[in-house]
């Protein structure tokens, strides 16, 4: 996804727009978690999706801020993004549904971005492709 950088403790913050989430080895299995908590991006989707009131979920979850709930909705969006951009990109490699010269550039450079840790907020996507 985003260049990680090491810690002092060999764990793995990865670098913004995901600098709250880390990935250590030994904790949760490796999975990413948010600033480091045994807490992660799974369970933070997971509460965000039975939660409907906010003020509800910071007062069971006290240590979790509005920017963690940001940054996991975003690498979860970033991360199925990078996998469907691979499975269009390794379909149209395998002899799938053609892709013009075009498609193809876009699938890459979407990887790319992706790959390089340049990630946008969906609104500024969309705008800048007038979507």
């Amino acid at each position: 996804m985003c260049a990680p950088r090491r810690g002092y403790n060999g764990f793995v913050t990865l670098k913004p727009p995901f600098d709250r989430i880390a990935i250590e080895p030994d904790k949760m299995g490796g999975q990413p978690c948010i600033r480091g908590f045994r807490l992660t991006v799974k369970r933070v989707l997971e509460i965000l999706g039975s939660y409907t009131d906010r003020t509800e979920l910071f007062a069971d979850y006290p240590d979790l801020e509005e920017a963690d709930l940001q940054q996991a909705l975003s690498f979860a969006a970033a991360h199925l993004a990078r996998f469907l951009l691979e499975d269009l990109r390794n379909a149209a490699d395998s002899g799938g549904p053609p892709l013009d010269e075009e498609s193809l550039a876009s699938l890459d450079r979407g990887l790319a971005d992706i790959a390089a840790g340049r990630v946008k907020p969906l609104d500024e996507y969309e705008r800048e492709r007038r979507l």
